[in-house]
């Protein structure tokens, strides 16, 4: 979703919010959850971020997969 961002093949703003180190882990037709093997947004490496990529600002960041599931 970045990359299509990056190169203007994707005017969805929400493709900018992920990050290229992330693993996606599952979706609906509104949100996706990704592994974050890095620990964006200050977070620890290995946690699960959540995040509504049809429009919606909500945000939730899981400590693990583990506390996800």
């Amino acid at each position: 979703m970045v990359g299509a961002w990056e190169e203007g093949a994707s005017e969805e703003f929400a493709h900018a919010h992920w990050h290229r180190d992330w693993s996606p882990v599952a979706s609906t037709a509104h949100v996706q959850w990704a592994w974050d093997p890095r620990g964006c947004f200050g977070g620890a490496p290995g946690q699960l971020v959540s995040f509504d990529f049809k429009g919606g600002e909500g945000w939730d960041v899981y400590p693990s997969l583990a506390e996800w599931i």
